[in-house]
């Protein structure tokens, strides 16, 4: 009885002696501190300002490789996570930039078509109406009126010309009304500053629209 206890005893001792070696905790944490300097550089924009963050993977596995701990292939890695952090910036921030170019195209797309179909049929958003043009000492002006139709808040630029009784153009104008509410009217001037010489034939002229923008 005596014997076999002593034959596990001396098998036991000699499983021990020949077990692996435990790794050890620095190329191990180097290889998670690795694995969260991959994430941050996934993530576009934040990964420029933590990009320091790969030295700390670098220095702990660099300390791994010293110390000669048997998880070598951890510690390697670790001490690659500035390149692979680098690469994987570079690429996020590639695609990143082409999809916000992407994006911002497609909607500049969209935007233009729906002012083009505005711009054609604006009489169904907007009333423009003219007061009647005044020349005084101060200054001259013709007030434009403009009502919004639509149902929502919206913006308008009015292009103007003012005509003599042959038909011929004396002058154009151009005013900008902001934030008009739906249903809502605003009044702005134009023709400001209208030349000395065109001043009798503008006094007679008739005024027109000849494009609205709406936004």
């Amino acid at each position: 009885m005596n014997e076999m206890n002593e034959f596990e005893t001396e098998a036991q001792q000699e499983m021990i002696q020949t077990e692996a070696p435990k790794e050890t905790n620095f190329a191990s944490a180097g290889f998670i501190l690795t694995i969260i300097a991959i994430c941050i550089a996934a993530v576009p924009f934040l990964n420029l300002f933590f990009l320091w963050y790969a030295l700390v993977p670098l220095i702990v596995g660099t300390i791994a490789l010293i110390k000669k701990e048997p998880a070598r292939g951890k510690a390697i890695f670790a001490v690659l996570s500035p390149i692979i952090s680098f690469v994987i910036t570079v690429v996020v921030l590639i695609v990143t930039v082409l999809v916000i170019g992407a994006i911002s195209t497609l909607s500049l797309n969209s935007f233009n078509q729906s002012s083009t179909k505005i711009e054609d049929a604006w009489e169904e958003y907007a009333d423009v109406s003219f007061q009647d043009f005044e020349a005084k000492k101060d200054g001259t002006k013709l007030t434009v009126v403009v009502k919004n139709k639509s149902k929502e808040t919206r913006d308008f630029v009015v292009k103007i010309e003012a005509l003599d009784e042959d038909g011929n153009r004396i002058d154009t104008d151009k005013v900008t009304l902001e934030d008009i509410g739906a249903g809502k009217t605003k009044k702005i001037d134009a023709f400001t500053s209208v030349k000395e010489k065109n001043l009798d034939k503008m006094k007679d002229a008739e005024f027109r629209v000849i494009d609205v923008s709406v936004k």
